[in-house]
């Protein structure tokens, strides 16, 4: 009897906890937040000018009818973000909410000036996820990048996400950079520094921030990649051209697909498709003296062919494979010579590899890693293997 009446006690205890948390304590209704889905930061002087893109619901009822923007932005100016943001309240009917934030666009200025305040602000909300992608304005401030008019989906900031992630699945060069990943890139104990997209306002910069630009079947002006930023000690120092972005991707193993021309060796080109690479780091230790070997694997298929060959013949595969290698290994080798001479900022994590296996040696250049890394020996090898051909083996329509 007893047994039963203390089971029906818990049962009760039980049922009074969960009635008392079956609400969200911090609920906030859709109808009093403004979602955003871009930010920029300028600068204007020593304040910071923060601009908020936010989905106007109005025209994402699409029984509403209106002509309306399916944006709106909202811009202020304070000493820091967090004031800046507040500030919005005295224009927007609505408190701006960052959960479902997918951009973060960063003046080239604020870049070169540091991040570290932007980076704590954003890390320090507990609104905030960390899937968003960050990137540098080039070109233009960031205020404007959020204010261009786009196609296929018309919120520019998700417009800029999907192409960043899109890209990056396709083309070598592209980045994306989530606020976890750089963060990681530079807090870390290992001397490495970080990068950042590019991103530039492409053609008529004027046309491109009006409704004009969405209303001919070529954009006067459009969203484009443009490069990496690379950073030390939180501070932007410069950027990696097209290849050199291509070839941090190869040497960080992040590549997903790409392609790549090669000279055929009676003139012509050849294009590859790699559709698999993998990246070795190897630290070495020997006398003292620190050192780097980089092994590359790419694999590969046969995506375009303007020149005279015969896909049939073995020798010209491995003609063809020995050529991508050459190019491959030649421009790994140039960036990290330009990255290292340059900049003195080590984008590539060698200094993390040495840590990991070499953590003596790491212990007596830690403090002067960067003038260790501009000094680095690096040796680079590359292979290549074609699997197809493609559908034909070789050119339709042959070179006259």
């Amino acid at each position: 009897m007893r047994g039963a009446f203390g089971k029906f006690v818990l049962c009760a205890v039980l049922l009074t906890v969960l009635l008392g948390v079956t609400g969200c304590w911090n609920r906030r209704e859709l109808n009093t937040l403004a979602i955003a889905v871009g930010m920029g930061i300028d600068k204007r002087g020593s304040e910071y000018d923060v601009s908020i893109q936010v989905v106007n619901p109005q025209v994402m009822d699409k029984k509403s009818g209106t002509n309306r923007s399916e944006t709106i932005q909202f811009r202020e100016h304070k000493a820091t973000i967090f004031e800046a943001l507040r500030k919005m309240t005295t224009v927007s009917p609505r408190k701006i909410y960052l959960s479902h934030l997918r951009i973060l666009v960063l003046s080239e200025q604020v870049a070169r000036e540091g991040i570290n305040e932007v980076i704590d602000f954003i890390s320090r909300d507990h609104e905030a996820r960390t899937d968003f992608y960050i990137m540098v304005a080039r070109g233009s401030s960031a205020s404007e990048v959020l204010n261009v008019h786009t196609q296929l989906d018309n919120i520019p900031s998700i417009k800029v996400f999907d192409m960043l992630e899109g890209s990056e699945k396709a083309w070598a060069p592209t980045s994306t950079v989530r606020l976890d990943e750089l963060i990681d890139a530079l807090e870390n104990d290992s001397g490495q520094s970080g990068v950042l997209s590019g991103v530039a306002v492409a053609g008529n910069k004027k046309k491109a921030m009006t409704q004009e630009n969405i209303e001919r079947i070529r954009l006067p002006g459009v969203l484009k990649y443009s490069g990496l930023a690379v950073f030390k000690q939180g501070k932007a120092v410069g950027w990696l051209n097209e290849e050199q972005s291509a070839a941090f991707k190869f040497i960080m193993g992040k590549v997903k697909n790409t392609v790549s021309d090669v000279p055929c060796p009676a003139g012509g080109k050849l294009v590859l498709e790699i559709f698999d690479t993998t990246s070795a780091m190897i630290p070495k230790a020997r006398g003292g003296e620190l050192s780097i070997a980089l092994k590359q694997k790419l694999f590969a298929n046969i995506g375009e062919v303007s020149c005279g060959i015969d896909l049939l013949n073995e020798s010209a595969i491995e003609e063809i494979e020995k050529r991508m290698e050459e190019k491959h290994k030649r421009q790994l080798e140039e960036t990290i010579a330009f990255v290292q001479r340059k900049y003195g900022a080590d984008i590539f994590g060698f200094g993390q590899s040495v840590h990991r296996a070499h953590p003596r040696e790491w212990k007596k250049v830690k403090a002067d890693w960067s003038e260790a890394f501009r000094e680095l020996p690096v040796t680079v090898s590359a292979q290549v293997t074609i699997r197809r051909t493609g559908t034909i083996n070789n050119a339709a329509i042959p070179s006259s």
